[in-house]
């Protein structure tokens, strides 16, 4: 979204920058309708539109995705941790 707080204006022959006032009420809602009847063409050419029938019977959360996907690397982690560390022997210490 672009919003503009002032522009140039010619002043003899110079250029002066001149604040604009904030929107009205009025003039955000006009952006916000237009902005969502653009929004709502927009999804009835991807198959979105308002004719569509509602699909909220339909399980399409991602939280179980995520759920599963956490507890996976969990267990993972269990398991990393349950087991010996692999690699060359450390060096042992003198004893003082």
């Amino acid at each position: 979204m672009l919003l503009l707080d002032g522009g140039f204006v010619a002043d003899g022959d110079s250029v002066r920058w001149v604040r604009v006032p904030p929107p009205t009420t009025e003039e955000v809602q006009q952006l916000v309708t237009h902005i969502a009847r653009t929004v709502e063409r927009w999804l009835d050419t991807q198959g979105y539109g308002a004719d569509e029938p509602c699909q909220e019977d339909v399980d399409d959360d991602a939280n179980g995705v995520l759920l599963s996907a956490s507890l996976d690397v969990l267990n993972s982690l269990e398991r990393s941790a349950n087991r010996k560390a692999r690699g060359p022997p450390l060096p042992k210490l003198a004893s003082t």
